[in-house]
Order: structure tokens, then C-alpha cells, then sequence
């Protein structure tokens, strides 16, 4: 039969009591990122290797980073972007995520903002100049300050290390009104190198051939 597991340690520990090392193979697919155990696997023409006596492990996604990957690149309205950051506020690291929260806090308690403008500060951020229309004669004016970038820190797999991420924030200034977005910078290759991890650890501890 085929026995699915959740986590790596598990994996080795049932590869270890099936004692297969000198009939089994263990398959890494990073495409997939699935890693495969086959303990009665093809290794002699003396003898049939079946196959199907299997241990099968799949790395899922957490929660967190799936709902970055989901939203990323894709362009929020204030309000939105504002309940987003707040939401996952916790995944931000560093300085930046009072800052990102200051600017999400803003944008979310004033209404009726039109923005005209925008210019990069020395010091890497984004001045965003808006006007706050309180009724149709008045207005007060501002200035709205926005990092280019912030670091996420993410556990990329279920049962899996921290890895950190980085993020650039991007905007659009269309008829008055504002559209937020990041990018993540290569979340494929923090992918790859969480399952590379993965199939390291077995071919280190497993004693079977991957």
C-alpha cells in the first residue's frame, strides 16, 4: 500500500522501519515537490520489485504564503489594500510594517482623496500628495509617504522553515484615484531552494539512494 505523510521527519521515520535500503529507491519531483519512498522498487532482475509498497510525502503550501502568492501582483483600491495590511500584519517584518500600517491606517480613515502626484524621496520612499475633499468647496491637503519595498517573513511549507521575502510595493495614480499592488521578488526560487532543503535532509538521513 502507500502511506501519505505530512512532514519529512515522518517520512524518514517510516523509511527507516521498512529496513529497504538495499531494494528501494526514494523519487524527489521539485516540480511537483513531492518526494516518493518505493521500498520494493526494481533494484535486481533476480527478483520481481513490484512497486507497490510506497511512502509518499507532499510539501503543501502554508496559509500565509499562498494568500501572498494569490494577491500578488494583483492591484487593490485603498480601501482594500488598507484591510489587506492589517489582516496580514503579521507577516511583514521590520520597521516596515508600522510603516505599512500607518499608510494602510490613513488611506483607510479618510475619504474622498484625490491624488495628484507623486515624487521618490533620498531616501528610497514615495511621496504620494493628495487632497481630502471634505464637502464641495473645501479641502485639506497632505502628503502620504511609501516605502518601495518590505521583507515578508513566511513559512513557504506546512511543517517547514521561515524564509524571508522581499516585496516592492507598486501604485498608480489614475483620474484622482490610487491603485496599490506589490511584486514579490522571485517567490519561485524561495520555492525551490525550501524543497531542495526537503531532498537534502532525506539523502542525508534516509541511507537510501534519491
Amino acid at each position: 500500500g502507500t502511506v501519505l505523510l505530512s512532514d519529512v521527519a515522518s517520512l524518514l521515520a517510516y523509511c527507516k522501519d521498512q529496513v529497504a535500503q538495499e531494494r528501494g529507491y526514494i523519487y524527489a519531483d521539485p516540480d511537483a515537490r513531492t518526494i516518493t519512498a518505493v521500498f520494493n522498487d526494481q533494484r535486481s532482475t533476480l527478483a520481481p520489485g513490484w512497486r507497490d509498497h510506497r511512502a509518499h510525502f507532499a510539501a503543501a503550501y502554508t496559509p500565509e504564503f499562498k494568500k501572498w502568492v494569490d494577491h500578488n501582483t494583483k492591484p487593490m483600491g485603498q480601501t482594500e489594500f488598507a484591510e489587506f495590511v492589517e489582516d496580514n500584519l503579521a507577516d511583514i517584518q521590520g520597521d516596515q510594517a508600522q510603516n505599512l500600517l500607518a499608510v494602510a491606517t490613513t488611506i483607510q480613515a479618510t475619504n474622498g482623496i484625490n491624488f495628484s502626484s507623486a515624487r521618490r524621496l533620498q531616501d528610497g520612499q514615495t511621496q504620494l500628495t493628495y487632497n481630502e475633499v471634505i464637502d464641495a468647496k473645501a479641502g485639506t491637503d497632505g502628503a502620504l509617504k511609501i516605502p518601495q519595498t518590505f521583507a515578508l517573513g513566511l513559512r513557504i511549507f506546512k511543517n517547514g522553515e521561515g524564509y524571508k521575502l522581499t516585496a516592492r510595493l507598486k501604485y498608480r495614480i489614475n483620474s484622482g484615484q490610487v491603485k496599490f499592488w506589490y511584486e514579490l521578488e522571485r517567490p519561485e526560487r524561495a520555492v525551490e531552494d525550501a524543497f531542495t532543503g526537503y531532498v537534502e535532509t532525506v539523502r542525508e538521513q534516509s541511507g537510501y539512494t534519491v
